[in-house]
């Protein structure tokens, strides 16, 4: 039953957020929280929120992230679901096409091949920033589990006849489609720090994040 787990993972997230995170918790420990409004840098001793300058000797940069779109032809005309929409399907897909073999991917590959989806991955491989000897581990851990590997790169997917249909160039350089009927994007994650004007603070900003430091600085 997927939306009793989603109602489960809900009331967690819920849970931690009014133990932990709650601005009135926050408050209470004698922390000013501000809302509502956007952080942007002055200098590299003070922000602007809304109407309050803040000064400090030192921030802590921590936005988040989202997720990054490929550049997959058609990408825009189909539904489709990152790992922010992933526990809100109302339910369990019957297919599954995962783009992406990283950490989010592999892990919501495999959580939802447990729960019965017919999941296919589509990536040169799995975990690429990790071990060779990790991927070949887990290359063969979701083989016993059925999960499908399609190794290569999406081209570009269509919906036709109530299904997404995605065209992938294998990396041995024939093609094949992968059939789903929901299509979880994992392409990897950026930074959010649209309009924080880091660059008068000097800070840099890459694809990928914030480049830092062994201290984080």
């Amino acid at each position: 039953d997927l939306s009793a787990i989603n109602a489960r993972i809900a009331a967690i997230q819920e849970g931690i957020y009014e133990h932990d995170e709650s601005p009135e918790l926050l408050k209470a420990l004698g922390i000013d929280v501000y809302l509502h409004h956007p952080a942007a840098f002055e200098d590299d001793h003070s922000i602007v929120v809304g109407k309050v300058h803040i000064t400090g000797q030192a921030f802590v940069i921590a936005t988040g992230a989202h997720p990054n779109l490929p550049p997959v032809e058609g990408l825009k005309d189909v539904d489709y679901v990152t790992y922010e929409q992933i526990f809100t399907l109302p339910e369990l897909p019957r297919k599954m096409a995962v783009i992406g073999g990283g950490p989010i991917g592999a892990e919501l590959a495999q959580a939802f091949g447990r729960l019965g989806s017919q999941v296919s991955i589509v990536a040169r491989g799995l975990l690429p920033r990790d071990e060779p000897e990790v991927s070949a581990v887990l290359s063969e851990v979701f083989a016993d589990e059925g999960i499908r590997l399609v190794r290569g790169r999406a081209q570009s997917v269509r919906e036709e006849g109530g299904k997404k249909l995605l065209s992938v160039k294998l990396t041995d350089g024939t093609s094949t489609e992968v059939e789903c009927d929901t299509l979880l994007v994992s392409a990897g994650r950026g930074p959010n720090v649209e309009g924080m004007q880091l660059e008068k603070a000097g800070v840099k900003v890459e694809k990928s994040g914030i480049p830092v430091d062994e201290y984080l600085k």
